[in-house]
C-alpha cells in the first residue's frame, strides 16, 4: 500500500515537467527546479503548473 503511494505520488510531481516537455517550453529548468522542490505543497504545484 506504501509503495502505491509512492509510486502515485511520485507521478503527479512529473506532471508539470512532462506538460512543459511535451510544449517544448522554454522554462524547462525553471518547471524542473519548481516541480522537484515544491511539488509537495499544493502551492508549489500549482505554481508549476502554471
Amino acid at each position: 500500500m506504501q509503495t502505491v503511494l509512492w509510486v502515485t505520488g511520485a507521478i503527479l510531481t512529473l506532471i508539470p515537467w512532462l506538460i512543459g516537455y511535451k510544449r517544448r517550453c522554454k522554462n524547462m529548468v525553471l518547471i524542473d527546479v519548481l516541480s522537484f522542490f515544491f511539488s509537495w505543497t499544493i502551492i508549489g504545484w500549482i505554481v508549476a503548473m502554471l
